[in-house]
């Protein structure tokens, strides 16, 4: 026979996800709301944060029977066509005191310091607590599910990139004002030097030019002569 009053009462009071990696210990809806997030990039860890109710008048701790197997189970689904994309279950090793809740925080695709990036697109995780009922209590059905939505975004542009493609840019730029492009610059409409040929031609004129008046100056000295 089964006593309500000498059995805890589980359910959720808070849940959000987050990027943070500390949880918000203070079941605040103000402190909250500063850590909640629900859009992430690829290439970032996503977090859920939950407060875990008791509302009996039972503490669950050490000397409970089925301490330490309070388990919450997750699953991440793809809004866009129902699919599960990740799932798991994490086991809530803290004490909760009669008619309070504590906090708990587990990520959703990173374990060990490993990163399991979501594909960008819509997502949906489904939690479930004590849904094995590993854990005595007095009133289960309100265990129930919990959805949170969230968005992974594609990855932001790397400022490392970024840099990289700015140098590249300046060294491009100085190589094309160098003295060495000087022929390239001239062939794109700009002052162009003397070529050999143009040389040779103007010493031609000059010459030709130097021989004429010598010779008209010859001409006029003769004529005066006579």
């Amino acid at each position: 026979h089964l006593n309500v009053y000498e059995n805890v009462d589980f359910t959720f009071d808070y849940t959000i996800t987050t990027d943070s990696e500390t949880p918000v210990t203070t079941p605040s809806e103000l402190y909250l709301e500063e850590a909640e997030k629900t859009e992430f990039s690829v290439d970032e860890a996503v977090r859920v944060n939950v407060f875990i109710a008791n509302r009996a008048s039972v503490s669950y701790s050490p000397d409970y029977e089925g301490f330490g197997a309070l388990s919450i189970g997750w699953r991440v689904e793809n809004r866009s066509d129902g699919t599960t994309v990740a799932e798991g279950s994490e086991l809530f090793d803290g004490e909760i005191y009669f008619k309070t809740s504590s906090p708990f925080m587990f990520s959703l695709n990173e374990k060990d310091g490993k990163l399991t990036e979501f594909d960008p697109g819509d997502y949906t995780v489904i939690l479930t607590l004590n849904a094995d009922r590993a854990v005595r209590e007095a009133y289960y059905l309100n265990n129930t599910e919990v959805r949170i939505d969230f968005t992974v975004l594609p990855a932001r542009d790397d400022p490392k990139q970024s840099d990289l493609s700015a140098d590249t840019e300046t060294t491009q730029r100085h190589e094309t004002e160098s003295p060495d492009n000087a022929d390239a610059q001239d062939n794109s409409g700009g002052p162009s030097k003397p070529t050999g040929d143009n040389v040779t031609l103007l010493f031609c004129v000059a010459l030709f030019m130097i021989v004429f008046i010598a010779f008209s100056l010859h001409s006029i000295a003769v004529g005066k002569n006579k």
